[in-house]
């Protein structure tokens, strides 16, 4: 078998899994898995979503994670555990590790990582690629392969955003050992390279969806009393500003137009954001749904008129590097709305499948809302021509298929 058609054993190291605003790894790992490569996932805790996206069930993911916070709480367990791995693969043919373990067991001596994190690996496959998800991961898989795992693993990482707010230096080790950065776009490449990772090391890479999943049904023909509704998706946090959302509802509810509005989501805003609902007596047009799966998504985006994603550098200098959702929402032919800051504006064809307003001019949004509202040809062509770009530019099979060519450039 030729090295570029060769299945590879890869490593997935992520925060949480199976995480429900995270739906974007669990999709490149099955089309991992559905071009036949070996995959396992290391997350550092179990996510503590109550709902479960009915694909991590489908493709049976959670047998193939391993929770690196997950041991036998008491000393006497954790050695049985090691030794018993330890006879599958005996440390002694690998002069790094077994120094290390050695220098632990003797001395009590240890390093940056811990003894028993490392116990999870010893009777895994030798890997062809390392690839974590988020910088702090990328730093975690570096420890490992320092300490004699991962040895013949090229160490791919790839940066999401919340990931950049780190001190100058925090990344210098894996920027100077790490094979491979992926970004998702322009902005955080800019970002990248302010922290000192070298040019040469960073690639764009999108993060892709699977558009034959995302097609959208004709359900307003069904509903005629329907309302103009505007569709919310992201987490309550600073950054996604979802308070700017509410004052955009405010503005139109001012104005006498009629519609209603969802939000879809959860996090350390929501309290101040159903307070605002309430200040502003928006609770017959402004409805909260909490997190949702793929699948109530896409529903909410069937009856949806209009996408708006609201966004914010935010106190930590943090801002929406891509947004997945924004991509989603296009392929279901929604004309999106969304704020230029960022890498979001990159994510659509400006005044083509959307429109990118500067960030909180909460008129520019409204403007733009009751424009759509008039003209339903307009939105029906916005709606086409950002399914045709997400069909060209976002297909997870297609950047899978990049990812998985870089992969094989490494080992090369």
């Amino acid at each position: 078998m030729s090295l570029i058609n060769k299945k590879l054993n890869i490593a997935f190291f992520v925060q949480s899994f199976p995480a429900i605003s995270e739906i974007w790894i669990t999709n490149q790992i099955i089309a991992l898995l559905e071009d036949g490569h070996h995959v396992d996932i290391y997350a550092q805790f179990k996510a503590d979503d109550v709902k479960i996206h009915q694909k991590v069930l489908d493709y049976d993911l959670l047998s193939k994670t391993t929770y690196l916070d997950s041991f036998p709480k008491r000393r006497f367990p954790k050695l049985k555990l090691f030794f018993c791995k330890l006879v599958k693969n005996p440390f002694l043919r690998n002069f790094k590790l077994s120094y290390y373990y050695l220098n632990y067991l003797l001395f009590c001596k240890k390093s940056k990582i811990s003894f028993y994190n490392t116990i999870h690996f010893l009777d895994k496959p030798e890997y062809d690629i390392a690839h974590a998800h988020y910088g702090f991961n990328g730093k975690y898989a570096l420890l490992l392969k320092e300490n004699g795992l991962l040895k013949k693993a090229k160490l791919v990482t790839s940066f999401h955003g919340f990931d950049f707010n780190v001190p100058q230096g925090f990344y210098d080790d894996l920027f100077n050992n790490g094979h491979l950065f992926f970004v998702n776009s322009n902005y955080s490449t800019s970002k990248l390279l302010a922290l000192g990772c070298s040019e040469k090391k960073i690639t764009k890479l999108s993060v892709g969806l699977q558009t034959d999943y995302f097609i959208k049904k004709d359900q307003h023909l069904l509903q005629p009393e329907k309302k103009f509704t505007l569709l919310f998706v992201g987490r309550f946090v600073e950054f996604k500003s979802p308070h700017t959302f509410i004052e955009i509802c405010k503005s139109l509810s001012e104005k006498n137009i009629a519609f209603e509005a969802k939000m879809i989501g959860d996090g350390e805003l929501r309290e101040s954001v159903f307070s605002l609902i309430q200040k502003y007596n928006l609770e017959s047009k402004v409805f909260l749904f909490g997190k949702q799966t793929q699948e109530e998504i896409k529903t909410h985006f069937s009856n949806s008129d209009v996408f708006v994603l609201t966004g914010v550098v935010d106190s930590h200098g943090i801002a929406e590097t891509q947004g997945l959702v924004i991509q989603e929402a296009q392929a279901m032919e929604l004309p999106v709305i969304v704020s230029d800051v960022g890498g979001m504006k990159e994510g659509i064809v400006e005044n083509e499948s959307g429109y990118a307003i500067k960030s909180n001019d909460i008129e520019g949004f409204v403007k733009k809302i009751i424009y759509l509202q008039a003209n339903d040809e307009v939105r029906k062509e916005m709606g086409r021509k950002g399914r045709a770009f997400v069909d060209e530019n976002y297909n997870i099979q297609k950047l899978n298929e990049k990812m998985v060519a870089f992969y094989h450039e490494l080992m090369t």
